[in-house]
Order: structure tokens, then C-alpha cells, then sequence
């Protein structure tokens, strides 16, 4: 992670206004200084200690005093390092003294009464994060909620199978052909918090990472005033792949994904839990962006409504194991089944959480997936290895303040637009390089080419310098393979053929030529320079062990 006073100097030099730069100094006057009296440093073993990763924080080794403005609302990341509680006592705001629990953090809400502010504590460690001041202009602001369900098919987000956020989001706006840009986990959140493909943001393999040049959705919320909280489960979503870059807060829990253990596999509970107590923190004070992520419907399927699996055909472990064996349509049908009670429990747990916020009506509530899952629709199982819909067909899908139309929209759109459809929304400076389009837009855009791609398909699947990208022209869809150097093509009319079974490849040669000419194009975009992760720490590896990422 990175500081303030480094995001004002990246911001300036990306033709950020100045009126946004005052406010953004105005707002981490305090986490811009460094005070005598604390040292900053790396809590990453501290934090795995009380369960999860909190970002940025540092430690306080002693009495630290930070400038404020005397008369301002703020809060305050505070965590307890030791293993006893201990007792802060604050001098210049209000409350004067809080109590922290052992290996815990807190978001404490202050009011300054004065223009510095001490911290005084007898014993342990004190962690402490990037101080935020309510703007003056925040009641202006409404808040918004982006919720990715990892590996949630788009063929699910449908009332028999999500009943509850379904007839929720039939009161908005939903786009029926929305598309990932790649089939894992990675790159696709990566095109999503920030309104670039890959090819822009550069971020392709496993051990690549967001570089702290290419601005997120959270960072320019933050020059508008929005207290920004990332609840995520991890793993690639991990600060290790700089998708945590903006955010105050950012919660990374992730779960054991070889595990059949509910309580170890699952960690979406823990994370609402958390959305809840944030919430409560910040009720009537700053707008916020919250970035909501889980692995629920990603494997291991757990059983869920009176279902079993005594082969255990649901677990990580099982489904690498097979995911290209001939299966019976019965073992295909149970591991569906399985699959539907995990996006059936997913949606009565986030139903409640969309339904109060919408109800509310200063929230604008966003869904939708970085990618789908295959049954053996075209001979296999799982993902990142084939650019199919049913894998990268996503849900896409807005309601609440900000969102003024109703129905299903047909033209394709592509989870790069979410980025630049929030900043219109909430009145922030447009992305002058985002690759998206503002879906509030109207007329939209109806023949716009929409990219994909995969340049990792995983360790079970033998690749050299592997390469699938594909390209969407109105109904019409090709699907390149570049492996152990040799190349096919796929060309689809998805108006006549949606399950994608007659390539039309040698039929249609001039069709398949001219998209080929915009994949050329899309390959030889002009990326930003992707960060290299050198090595992974062995619990780093085991997690992608459990992801089937690695072996």
C-alpha cells in the first residue's frame, strides 16, 4: 500500500482538478505528516494474527499527536497488537477514551474539539490507519455498493434460482448480455475496479500485480470525499495483487477452499458481519464506497437445503480431478445441483443487505460476477481455460439513487463500464483512458466490440505460451487459441446459435477475418506496465493450492 501524500502526487499527474486535490488535502491533513513520536511499519504478521488483513495501517510504538481541524467529524482506524485490552485516551476530541479488545481493530468515529489531537496508551502495540475528515459537501454524496459474486454464472441471476435479489433488482436497471473480460479471478476484478481490459491494466498471470500508477474506481472516490471499505475473501483478491489501492479500509478473509468444513470454506458471513458494524460506524457522516466480494459460489460446492454429496463430487479436490473426465449426465445434474444451493444461499444472504440499503434510498447498489463456470457445456468444468458464455457471461445488474430507469437492456456491455458508470453517477471526474462506457447512457452504444482473454489456464491444463482472447461484434463472436504454438479460431452467431455448437470459422471466412482484424487491434493496445510478484510466502501458496491455481 501507499500513502496519501503519493496518491495526491500520482492524481496531479493525471489531470486531476486542483479543486479535488485541495479537498483531498484538506481530508488527510493528519495521515499526510509524518509526527515525531511513531514509527511506521508492516503489520502483515500482526494482522494475520487477529484473523484477517486490515489496509493501510501502520504501528504506534508510543504517544503520537496528529493536526486536525477543531470542529470536524472523522474516523479513525485503531487496532490492538497486544494480547490484553488496553485503554487509549484521546485529548483534543471526542470520546475521550475508548477500549480496544486483544488483537482486534475498530473504526472510531471522533469529533475534533481541538486543533491536535494526542493518543496515549499504557501497553501493546497500537495499529492505526489513514485518518478521514467528513467533507463539508457530503451530504451531497450518496453512497454506493458493488458486490461481486465470484463465478456466479449469468444464467443464475434468475428469480427460480436468486429469487430474492432478483425480484430486487427487476425494480432497476439489468443488462442481459454483460461480459467478463477474463474467465478468473485476477484480471477480471482488476478490469472492474478500474474500467480497463487487461490489455490496458496489464495484469495477465498469477504472479503479476495492479501497478500503483493505474488509478481505481476507490482512489478516485476518494478524491471526491468517499470513505472507501473493500470486504473481501482473499486469495486474488489479496493487497499482494494491488487491488486494494484507495480503499481506508480493506478486509481480506479468505477461506480454505479444499476444505468441506461450512465454517472454514465460507467466509461470507464474517464479511457481513463486518459490513454491518462499518455501516453502524459511519451511519450519518461520510459517503461511502463499499466493494463487497465473496467466493461462495466458487468451489468447493458445499451442500445446502437438505443436499448431500457422499462422493464428495463437490470438493476443489474432486472437481480438478475430473475436470475433463467423461461424466455421466447424473453426475453432471448433482454437481449443478450442488452448484444452485450455493448461489440459492448467496442470494438469501445478500438479499437482506440490498433490500435495507435500497430502501434507505441513498445507496446505489451494483451486481454482478467476474466470471462464470462450465458443466460440461462444451466438455469440461470450472474456468480461465475457455472463453464460452457460460463463462464469461456475467450478471450485471443496478438499482437505487442515481439509477432512473427500469428494465433489461440487450445491447452487450462489459464489466469495464461499472467504473466509469459510477463516476458519472456520483458527479466525479470522468476517466479520460477508461476503456467503459456509462451505462446510464442513453442511446447506448449497440455495435460496440467487447473483449476477453486468457493468458493463464490454470496447472491442470498442459500450456506453452498459452493465449485465448475473443471478441463480441453484435451477435457475433469469435474465440481465438494460441497453445504449444499452434492456433484455432471459433466463429459463433450467438442470435442463432447461443450454445455456441456450430463454429462457423471456414463458412464465414470474411466475418472471421474482420474480427480478427479487432483482436489484432486489441492485442496491440497500448498496456500499463504490470507489477511481478518475485515469490509467494508458503501460506500464499497453499491458498492457490486450494483455488486449483496451482500445484
Amino acid at each position: 500500500m501507499f500513502g496519501f501524500s503519493e496518491l495526491m502526487k500520482r492524481a496531479g499527474s493525471r489531470s486531476t482538478s486542483l479543486p479535488a486535490l485541495l479537498l483531498l488535502a484538506l481530508l488527510v491533513l493528519a495521515a499526510c505528516q509524518s509526527q515525531p513520536g511513531y514509527t511506521v511499519s508492516q503489520v502483515d504478521g500482526l494482522s494475520k494474527r487477529a484473523g484477517f488483513t486490515v489496509l493501510p495501517a501502520r504501528i504506534a510504538e508510543k504517544t503520537f499527536t496528529m493536526p486536525v481541524e477543531a470542529g470536524r467529524r472523522a474516523w479513525l482506524l485503531l487496532g490492538n497488537g497486544g494480547d490484553q485490552n488496553q485503554v487509549v485516551q484521546i485529548t483534543g476530541a471526542e470520546p475521550a477514551q475508548i477500549t480496544l479488545s486483544a488483537q482486534q481493530w475498530q473504526v472510531v468515529a471522533l469529533q475534533f474539539s481541538d486543533a491536535e489531537v494526542s493518543f496515549q496508551w499504557d501497553q501493546g502495540e497500537l495499529w492505526f490507519g489513514d485518518i478521514y475528515v467528513l467533507p463539508e459537501r457530503a451530504d451531497k454524496a450518496h453512497n454506493v455498493l458493488l458486490i461481486s459474486v465470484d463465478t456466479l454464472r449469468a444464467d443464475r441471476f434468475v428469480s427460480d434460482k436468486m429469487p430474492g435479489l432478483s425480484a430486487l433488482f427487476s425494480a432497476g436497471l439489468r443488462f442481459d448480455r454483460a461480459y467478463t473480460t477474463a474467465p478468473w479471478t485476477l484480471p477480471a476484478h482488476a478490469s472492474m475496479l478500474t474500467g480497463y481490459t487487461p490489455a490496458r491494466h496489464g495484469v495477465r498471470e498469477p504472479m503479476q500485480f495492479l501497478d500503483r500508477d493505474t488509478l481505481t474506481l476507490a482512489e478516485r472516490l476518494q478524491l471526491q470525499g468517499y470513505f472507501t471499505i473493500g470486504l473481501t475473501e482473499g486469495n486474488y483478491m489479496a493487497e499482494l495483487y494491488g487491488l486494494t489501492q484507495g480503499f481506508h479500509l480493506y478486509y481480506e478473509d479468505p477461506p480454505f477452499m479444499m476444505e468441506q468444513d461450512p465454517s472454514r470454506a465460507s467466509r461470507l458471513q464474517a464479511n457481513l458481519d463486518r459490513l454491518d458494524q462499518a455501516l453502524a460506524t459511519h451511519e450519518g457522516g461520510a459517503p461511502l464506497f463499499v466493494f463487497l466480494h465473496t467466493y461462495e459460489v466458487h468451489c468447493p460446492y458445499l451442500p445446502h437445503d437438505g443436499l448431500t454429496d457422499p462422493e464428495n463430487m463437490g470438493a476443489t479436490q474432486w472437481l480438478l480431478d475430473n475436470e475433463f473426465a467423461d461424466l455421466t449426465p447424473d453426475q453432471l445434474d448433482h454437481l449443478k445441483a450442488l452448484y444452485d444451493g450455493e448461489v440459492a444461499y448467496t442470494d438469501q444472504m445478500l438479499t437482506p443487505l440490498v433490500q435495507r440499503l435500497v430502501q434507505r434510498g441513498d445507496w446505489t447498489v451494483i451486481l454482478t460476477s467476474d466470471h462464470g463456470e462450465e458443466f460440461g457445456d462444451h466438455g469440461g468444468l470450472l474456468h480461465a481455460d475457455t472463453l464460452y458464455e457460460e463463462v464469461t457471461r456475467v450478471p450485471l445488474a443496478m438499482i437505487g439513487r442515481g439509477v432512473n430507469q427500469q428494465g433489461v437492456v440487450q445491447e452487450p456491455v462489459s464489466i469495464v463500464d461499472i467504473a466509469p458508470t459510477v463516476l458519472q453517477m456520483v458527479g466525479a471526474p470522468a476517466d479520460p483512458e477508461s476503456e467503459g462506457l456509462d451505462l446510464l447512457s442513453v442511446p447506448r452504444a449497440a455495435n460496440r466490440s467487447l473483449f476477453a482473454e486468457s493468458f493463464f489456464f490454470g496447472p491442470h491444463v498442459p500450456a506453452e505460451e498459452p493465449r485465448l482472447t475473443a471478441v463480441w461484434k453484435a451477435h457475433d463472436k469469435l474465440i481465438q487459441m494460441r497453445n504449444h504454438g499452434q492456433f484455432s479460431a471459433s466463429l459463433y452467431a450467438l442470435n442463432e446459435d447461443p450454445k455456441e455448437r456450430n463454429n462457423l470459422s471456414d463458412q464465414a471466412i470474411k466475418k472471421r477475418d474482420a474480427l480478427f482484424l479487432f483482436l489484432q487491434s486489441y492485442l496491440e493496445g497500448k498496456a500499463f506496465k504490470a507489477g511481478r510478484i518475485e515469490s509467494l510466502s508458503p501460506e500464499q501458496l497453499e491458498v492457490m493450492r486450494s483455488l486449483g491455481y496451482t500445484e
